[in-house]
Formats: C-alpha cells, sequence, structure tokens
C-alpha cells in the first residue's frame, strides 16, 4: 500500500531522495509489514508509531536481519543491501570492561579494516561524538550520556549511507537528549538518518522528515512541516499532530 499524500497539498520531496523502497514486506505470526513506494531523502527522518506499529521489524528489514523478509529498493540510486545500513538498538549493551577506543577499533576491525585504518577509523569517531578526552577510561565509568554518545560511535564507524537509530534518546535526562541529538544533527550531514522515537518534540525540530507507522501501514510521509500544517495548523505541536493523524488514520479534513 503506498503512503497517501501528505495533508494541504503536500506530496513526496522534491529533489535528491536517498532511500527510495519499491516494496517491504514481512510477517511475524498475526503481524504484517507491507510498505511501498515510499521515499526517505536525505537528512533526518523521524519514524513515529504506537508501540507494535512495526518501527524495530521496519529497521531490521532496511538492514537484513528480519528473516524471510522481501525489500525491493535503492539507496543512493543503488540496490540497497545490508552493507550500506547501521544501526543503533534501543538498549544497546557495550561491553564494560574495555575502552572506547578498544571498542571502536574491534568493531573496525571485524568489520574488515587492518589494525592501522581501525585505529585511525576509532580515533576519527571518538573525536567526532566528543569521546576524545575519555577515550582510554573504562566504559564502565562512563555517564548514561557518554555511553550513548559511544554507542551511536559504534553504529557510525562504517560511515554508512543509512542510519538507523531505535529510541537513541531513551533513558536520557533532558540536558543529555538535547546534547545528544544535536550530535546526530552536526554528524547526519550527507546520509539518510531515521530515528525511531515516542519523543516528537525532542526529534521534530531537527527533523526534515516524518514517517508515521500504525498496524504495519504507513499512515503519513512526508516533510515536517506538512505534517504539521495538516495535522496541528495552530499548535504546530509534533505530538498533537501525531495524536490527530493516529487517531484520524489518514488525512484530516
Amino acid at each position: 500500500m503506498a503512503a497517501p499524500s501528505a495533508p494541504g497539498g503536500g506530496s513526496a520531496p522534491q529533489g535528491p531522495v536517498g532511500l527510495e523502497l519499491h516494496r517491504v514486506s514481512a510477517r511475524r505470526r498475526s503481524f504484517h509489514l507491507e510498505i511501498s513506494d515510499l521515499r526517505l531523502p536525505p537528512g533526518i527522518t523521524v519514524l513515529a508509531g504506537p508501540n507494535g506499529a512495526g518501527k524495530s521489524t521496519f529497521f531490521r528489514c532496511l538492514a537484513a536481519r528480519e528473516p524471510r523478509a522481501l525489500v525491493e529498493g535503492t539507496l543512493d540510486g543503488a540496490p540497497l543491501t545490508g552493507h550500506d545500513v547501521t544501526v543503533m538498538a534501543q538498549s544497546p549493551r557495550l561491553p564494560r570492561d574495555l575502552t572506547p577506543r578498544e571498542l571502536l577499533e574491534q568493531v573496525a576491525w571485524l568489520s574488515g579494516s587492518d589494525r592501522t585504518s581501525a585505529r585511525e577509523q576509532a580515533g576519527a569517531v571518538l573525536d567526532d561524538v566528543g569521546l576524545g578526552d575519555v577515550a582510554a577510561r573504562r566504559i564502565d565509568d562512563l555517564s548514561g550520556g557518554m555511553s550513548r554518545r559511544l554507542a551511536y560511535g559504534a553504529s557510525r564507524v562504517l560511515d554508512a549511507s543509512l542510519v538507523l537509530l531505535d529510541e537513541p534518546t531513551n533513558d536520557l535526562d533532558p540536558v543529555q537528549r538535547r546534547s545528544f541529538l544535536r550530535l546526530v544533527e552536526e554528524t547526519s550531514a550527507g546520509r539518510t538518518c531515521v530515528i525511531a522515537t515516542h519523543a516528537l518534540r525532542d526529534v521534530a525540530p531537527i527533523a526534515d522528515h516524518v514517517m508515521v507507522l500504525d498496524g504495519g501501514r504507513v499512515l503519513f510521509s512526508g516533510t515536517t512541516q506538512a505534517f504539521l500544517d495538516g495535522y496541528a495548523p495552530e499548535s504546530r505541536d509534533a505530538e498533537d499532530a501525531y495524536t490527530r493523524c493516529i487517531d484520524t488514520t489518514g488525512i484530516p479534513a
């Protein structure tokens, strides 16, 4: 089923398109994810939907981690493969006895880099995520915000063109959330980054695009401005818009 056009006359964004999905289909017992004709542009997309809507399944499909899923699409004009995708899990489990540098070097090495390249990649990513000063500290001694930055860094070692973040600000305090999202905004240039979250008020201000899933189907896909224009023209509040989108299950009158 194709995603409906954005309300208020909006449509799929014009210009370069990062991710173009012709069809994504997956079944898990009674749940069926079915998406077609979906375009997500370069930049940040916020992916919203109630628990059980299919957000995590959608991510697993894109990362080639969902058994028997059908995925037909392109990324930057080339066929989409799991090698193009990096994922940060909702509750990343980091090896507490390693240092940030050791972890990122191991990720790079396991991905095929030689020792020298792995060391260089780790150093560059640590600087990018603001952890250069604690590179030799045990992960167990890092704060919650630092640990989340490190998990994001681990997902970015390969410099993939499609970055999927599953509830990345979960359990962070307001200051840590703002800091983390500022980091994502600063490092997402030239990539397609999809953030699955319930914290719409936090993420929507940095998002170029909004996608709403419910029951394995796309209710909305369009620019953030079109989303607010169509569903919350007066309040301009992303959570108000989301609630109305879910309640109306389509385009408001």
